[in-house]
């Protein structure tokens, strides 16, 4: 959201850009090519630069769920929001795994499957351990990896119904079962 001097500038997301210049009255975007932007109007078309009112963009709070975790017996850990986009998809996500590393299928090793089941409010996502993760980018329906990366392991998974997982409001759970 981008604000003017306290109160909210909009409607949102106007494309294409030349609207926010042509019609202005508060349109904005934000948007990324090489690199990311804000493109935006003031509220009564007068210059940002020059009309003395000052302009910040907020993050809006990120949706959640319930916080409550599934009802399996296991070490449980929410995934932690914002999650990285997989490259080219709409409902794919990397999640930074902090405590199962140990377990984490390694790359280019087949006898190794992580146990680590990911739960989307409650109930179990699959299959695990696709691969390639562009499977999980492309066809998504709950695929999941727990992948060991460099320093550290990820989680790259898809939601159920290939919603965006960032935005759809929903937990997300890594849970390595007992």
């Amino acid at each position: 959201m981008i604000y003017e001097d306290g109160k909210p500038l909009g409607p949102a997301h106007s494309t294409p850009h030349d609207t926010i210049a042509t019609l202005g009255h508060g349109r904005f975007s934000h948007w990324m090519g090489n690199y990311p932007v804000f493109v935006f109007s003031s509220s009564d078309n007068t210059n940002p630069e020059t009309n003395g009112r000052d302009y910040w963009a907020v993050l809006p709070p990120p949706p959640h769920g319930s916080g409550i975790p599934p009802d399996v017996k296991g070490e449980k850990h929410l995934l932690v929001r914002p999650f990285a986009r997989y490259p080219g998809s709409t409902f794919g996500a990397i999640a930074k795994d902090k405590w199962f590393a140990d377990v984490a299928d390694i790359p280019g090793k087949l006898d190794t499957r992580s146990p680590i089941v990911i739960y989307e409010n409650g109930k179990p996502l699959g299959p695990a351990h696709s691969t390639p993760h562009d499977t999980i980018a492309t066809l998504g329906h709950g695929r999941f990896s727990h992948w060991k990366a460099p320093g550290s392991s990820i989680v790259v998974f898809s939601s159920s119904d290939n919603t965006d997982p960032e935005s759809n409001g929903r937990d997300y759970w890594a849970i390595k079962p007992e």
